[in-house]
């Protein structure tokens, strides 16, 4: 597989490499970070057999033992860490045709996996995206995202109005292969008035029933929550991820290191909605001041939330307004950073955290470099620019089968 040219105009693109399905390769490297956060162990590189890591070549190896024919590349020069993992994305909203560039982009920035947050017809988007990339980046999704109706959220998917319907939508889902069940529970913020927009959709024992038998049917569930009122409802009613969460107060986030909810509090959305108004002469005062205020609180919940060891999972609602796939989760990382995560918290949340939301699948789990997981890698130069897109060397990635988990 080549470097696709020109995808980002501009700028330097790291070199993919591809390992194979029945190939055994030994890639030697100068350490490696086994986990993010963690300082760099001075082994001599991996050895992997298809995609998965069947061990760590120690630093006393001096002449590794490997199956004939193993296939040796040779990174001596740097270091090996674990592929990044997005997991809060829209691959459909802008455009289904563009689906392969998206996906393209996300390869060339070391992002192994999507959860991809709701499209309204998923149906679509799994034809044309097929066997993209043939596995390279693994995309899980929720199929239709689902609200009240009236409420917010057509656009991402159906409207529900009974336990019966939900459970029509329900066989639905699970014969598409949805992994997850996406509720949007909210409204978005509305930054001109400085709140959340409508109430809950769905009263506590409705969405717990419905999430109920989501988890009974195997599937993870991701609940679209703002404030404090849908956040708590959210997380009595058993949500195994609270998607943006903003505005909400800090009982809630009390509350919610008491669960087992991890937050995945998509930073970069409104960050970059503060930095456009910022610079618009005519932007209206109270729509400035309320996005600063909004996004200086959801700041504050992150670090306090990260205080209170509330499991927080990095994702940029790529396909969102000024929110491109790819790159954006590298702006995700340094926000997640600024807030009070500290840089090794923000790869965790990029790594660890984003691979554990994920569903388990045929294929080895992603988020650390150790035997059994998948062996979707990048190469850098200087550990300490791990955040910088520009820093790649190399995309060592798995392929993997040629089914499309996504809607």
């Amino acid at each position: 597989m080549e470097n696709n040219p020109g995808l980002f105009a501009g700028e330097k693109v790291a070199r993919i490499i591809c390992l194979k399905r029945a190939e055994a390769t030994l890639i030697l490297a100068r350490g490696v970070v086994a986990r993010a956060g963690e300082p760099p162990s001075p082994c001599r590189g991996v050895l992997t057999e298809g995609e998965e890591i069947s061990r760590l070549i120690q630093a006393q190896e001096t002449d590794p033992q490997v199956p004939p024919g193993t296939r040796i590349i040779d990174f001596s020069d740097s270091f090996l860490f674990p592929a990044f993992v997005d997991a809060h994305v829209h691959l459909g909203l802008g455009g289904e045709e563009k689906i392969g560039e998206k996906l393209w982009a996300c390869l060339e920035s070391g992002i192994a996996a999507l959860r991809d947050a709701g499209h309204r017809s998923p149906e679509k988007i799994s034809q044309i995206m097929g066997s993209a990339l043939d596995g390279r980046v693994e995309v899980q999704g929720c199929g239709w995202a689902l609200h009240a109706p009236g409420t917010y959220g057509g656009f991402l998917g159906r409207s529900v109005r009974d336990m019966d319907e939900f459970k029509e939508i329900l066989d639905g889902l699970l014969r598409m292969g949805a992994l997850f069940l996406k509720v949007i529970l909210t409204g978005p913020v509305d930054f001109m008035l400085g709140r959340v927009r409508g109430a809950c959709g769905f009263q506590r024992e409705e969405l717990g029933q419905m999430i109920s038998m989501a988890k009974e049917a195997g599937l993870g569930v991701m609940v679209h929550a703002n404030g404090s009122q849908g956040a708590r409802t959210a997380l009595e009613a058993g949500a195994d991820t609270l998607e943006h969460g903003y505005l909400m107060d800090m009982e809630t986030i009390r509350l919610m290191s008491q669960s087992s909810v991890t937050w995945v509090p998509t930073l970069v959305p409104v960050h970059r909605l503060l930095e456009k108004y910022s610079k618009e002469p005519g932007c209206a005062p109270q729509l400035l001041e309320n996005t600063r205020r909004i996004y200086s609180m959801q700041q504050e919940h992150v670090a306090a939330a990260h205080e209170l060891g509330v499991p927080i999972a990095a994702g940029t609602d790529a396909g969102a307004l000024h929110v491109q796939v790819g790159e954006s989760l590298y702006e995700e990382i340094r926000l997640l950073s600024d807030a009070g995560l500290g840089i090794s918290g923000a790869l965790r949340a990029a790594t660890l955290n984003a691979a554990h939301v994920l569903r388990s699948s045929s294929r080895p789990a992603l988020g650390c470099i150790e035997r059994g997981r998948r062996a979707h890698l990048l190469a850098v130069a200087e550990p300490e620019r791990i955040c910088e897109a520009s820093a790649l060397k190399a995309v060592i990635s798995a392929q993997g089968g040629t089914k499309t988990e996504f809607c």
